[in-house]
């Protein structure tokens, strides 16, 4: 059986802080399952990995273990990674590109991703930001 490449998609049980997110992220690089940090609409740590599997239901138990050895896991998402990709092709925007469409700072556009107002994805140290959701608050 060929093994294909997942996206699982893990909103977590509990809150954590910035430091927590970053040790987590470190775990979960060393472990290679290439994750990336964002938040749910409804404001829960999400955290995305990628697994090699051969089968969805094998990726989405492989994940689940590694998971939750670390942190109690309250849903999850699981897709083949090509999927993810065209889902994620629509335009992302960086946090200046986004405080220029908005006409605001770099600070103010921070401020409104911590506060959970603006959806974005933490990728390694920066965020990036659904351009759709800019141009609805433009």
């Amino acid at each position: 059986m060929s093994r294909q490449w997942y996206a699982v998609e893990a909103d977590l049980a509990e809150i954590l802080d910035e430091d927590a997110c970053e040790q987590l992220l470190d775990e979960l690089l060393d472990a290679r399952l290439h994750p990336a940090l964002s938040w749910s609409p409804m404001g829960r740590v999400r955290i995305t990995v990628s697994v090699q599997a051969p089968s969805l239901a094998r990726a989405a138990a492989r994940a689940l273990e590694l998971l939750e050895q670390r942190r109690r896991v309250r849903s999850v998402r699981v897709m083949l990674q090509q999927e993810r990709d065209d889902d994620l092709e629509d335009e992302l925007l960086s946090v200046s590109q986004a405080a220029q469409l908005l006409g605001i700072s770099r600070a103010s556009v921070i401020k409104r991703i911590d506060s959970g107002s603006m959806p974005a994805h933490k990728v390694g140290a920066t965020y990036v930001i659904p351009a759709a959701t800019v141009r609805s608050d433009s």
